[in-house]
This record gives structure tokens, C-alpha cells and sequence, in this order.
């Protein structure tokens, strides 16, 4: 199983969420890294900062600039094309393992952000802290760490794209609803979410899986760490065997 999603619908900002889904994290594993815009509700509440690898997203950085309005020219347009080539770089990592993607970025991409944050800094001095671009300026300049996480360690995403993706399902499934009436009910459907999602994240046909899991309800209960998509083809075979046994034997 490559990709497992897990939804939490509750009333808690992500960075309340995540501190009790921690605890069921097993000690001695790689340090994880978390994928964020830089808004403070995202951050994590009651973890050490030095248990995970904060990483923040380049798309997000890269929208303030082109945002901007007319007049910004000579510097939005080059912080969006230098962050374009960032792009391109990874766009050529696909089929790499995860170091030699880091290498690649260190080669062709550390130029190319320290060419940005040259940039960046010489139009610091020219607008005032307060004005749009200078707020522009001044989320990349004071995030920088976690805006180039991927030039030193490997696996470390460079935008925050893929739980952007991820998160459509429940707001499709909230406008659908017109929201939930219980705290209950928000995190029953995020179970069944997470579920489907990631089945479908992993090529398993998400119809399929939950028809053989209402079907087989009452074994499911007995055992519902068997039936998750990445195990629940194993135990149909398994129960299809032993039925097979009993009706040999009899």
C-alpha cells in the first residue's frame, strides 16, 4: 500500500487535529515531514518541533506574486519564472528514487533559488514592508527553510498540490450534504473517506471493496483490521479457502 489518506472531520483547525493522531505513531520511524501553506492554524499543536520536518508550500509563495497588480512587473515575472524552473526540474525527477531526486534538485535547482533569493532581496529595500509586494517578499524571505526543505532532504515535497487534490472529496461531499448535524456524523464520513480514497489511491476499485465489506458485515466486525483495502483481498481468499475446507470435508 503506497498511499493510505486519512480525513478527520471535526471543529478543530489541521494543527489541533493531528497531535492526537500522532500518538498512534510508532517510535523508531523516519522523521515525517508535514506539507502546509504557512497559516498558523496548520502548524502543530503539542508536538516538538523537532519530531517532524516542516515543510511549506512553493505554489502558495509563488500566488503571491502573481496576484500582484499591475506595475510589479520586473518583480513578480521573475519570481514566477525562476519558480517555474523549479518545476521543470521536477518534472524530471518522476522516475527517480528519492536521493537521486534529492541530487538533482541540489545540482539544477539550489541555483536557481539562490539566484530567487538574490532577487528578492535586492527588491526588499525598494517597497515598503506593509505595501503587497513587500508582503510577498516578506512570506518567502522569512520561510525560507521550509520553502527549500526539498534541497536537503529527500521524499520532501515542493508545493502542498497533493492534499489539495485529496481534499475535494469531502468538500464535494459538503457542498452535496449541506454540511453535517453532528461531530458524529462529520467523523463517520471521514472514515468512510479515508477508506475509499485510499483504495482508489492504490488501484483498488473503491465499488468493489465496500461491497464486499457490507456483504461480509458481520465477519468484518470480528476482525476490521483484515478488511482495510490493502489486506481485505487476502482475507476473501482466506474465508473462500476455509469455506472451500468445511465443504470438502463434509
Amino acid at each position: 500500500m503506497d498511499n493510505i489518506i486519512i480525513y478527520c472531520g471535526n471543529d478543530k483547525t489541521a494543527g489541533k487535529t493531528l497531535a492526537p493522531l500522532w500518538a498512534y505513531r510508532e517510535e523508531g520511524l523516519p522523521t515525517p515531514f508535514i506539507m502546509s501553506d504557512a497559516l498558523t492554524a496548520n502548524i502543530p499543536n503539542d508536538i516538538e518541533e523537532d519530531l517532524y520536518l516542516l515543510c511549506y508550500c512553493l505554489v502558495h509563495a509563488r500566488r503571491n506574486f502573481y496576484s500582484l497588480g499591475d506595475g510589479y512587473d520586473d518583480l513578480a515575472d521573475t519570481v514566477i519564472d525562476l519558480i517555474s524552473e523549479i518545476y521543470d526540474n521536477e518534472s524530471q525527477t518522476k522516475d527517480m528514487s528519492a536521493n537521486k531526486r534529492l541530487a538533482y534538485h541540489q545540482e539544477h535547482s539550489q541555483p536557481v533559488m539562490t539566484k530567487l533569493k538574490q532577487h528578492l532581496k535586492k527588491y526588499q529595500k525598494e517597497f515598503e514592508p506593509n505595501s503587497s509586494a513587500g508582503k510577498a517578499i516578506q512570506y518567502m524571505m522569512s520561510r525560507w527553510t521550509e520553502l527549500t526543505q526539498f534541497l536537503k532532504h529527500p521524499k520532501t515535497p515542493i508545493d502542498n498540490n497533493i492534499a489539495e487534490r485529496v481534499l475535494k472529496l469531502p468538500i464535494r461531499n459538503r457542498k452535496s450534504a449541506m454540511f453535517y448535524k453532528t461531530l458524529k456524523s462529520a467523523l463517520l464520513a471521514s472514515y468512510v473517506q479515508s477508506l475509499l480514497f485510499s483504495a482508489a489511491q492504490n488501484n483498488i476499485n473503491p465499488f468493489e471493496y465496500m461491497k464486499e465489506i457490507l456483504v461480509r458485515k458481520d465477519i468484518v466486525k470480528k476482525s476490521p483490521t483484515k478488511w482495510l483495502p490493502w489486506n481485505y483481498l487476502e482475507s476473501i481468499q482466506a474465508l473462500d479457502d476455509s469455506n472451500f475446507l468445511q465443504e470438502d470435508s463434509s
